[in-house]
Parts: C-alpha cells; sequence; structure tokens
C-alpha cells in the first residue's frame, strides 16, 4: 500500500458547512489579546506528520501561528 502524504491527508476536499457559528464568532472574544500570552498547545507539521509543542517553537524565536479561514 502506498504511503500517503500527510500534507495531501490534512487538506480538506471541500470544507464543511455544519459549523457551529456561534461558537465559530465567540472565537474572536475567547481569543487571547494582543500582548497577552497564547496557550501552550501541539501541532502536527503538515510535511512530516510530527508533532510539536508551541512552547519548543517559542524558546527559538518569534512564532506566527496563521490559521485558516472561511471565505
Amino acid at each position: 500500500m502506498d504511503e500517503v502524504s500527510p500534507a495531501l491527508e490534512y487538506n480538506y476536499t471541500s470544507f464543511p458547512l455544519d459549523l457551529d457559528m456561534a461558537s465559530f464568532k465567540a472565537f474572536r472574544d475567547d481569543a487571547p489579546q494582543p500582548g497577552e500570552s497564547a496557550p501552550d498547545g501541539e501541532l502536527m507539521n503538515a510535511m512530516t506528520g510530527e508533532s510539536v509543542k508551541f512552547s519548543d517553537l517559542w524558546k527559538q524565536g518569534h512564532l506566527v501561528i496563521e490559521f485558516g479561514s472561511i471565505t
């Protein structure tokens, strides 16, 4: 069986339309404000499939995290 790239598995073929809009709109209010520390978390490198903690990346310098959007 051929391995599928984690980057290909990550992307949706279509964006889900069954979003809870109240939760989606509340995201802005619940997010850290400018100057506040972001919570530590873990993410997956879409190219390698490896997990990495935000705090490990912060030790290397500034960190910018970009999330997708609904357009």
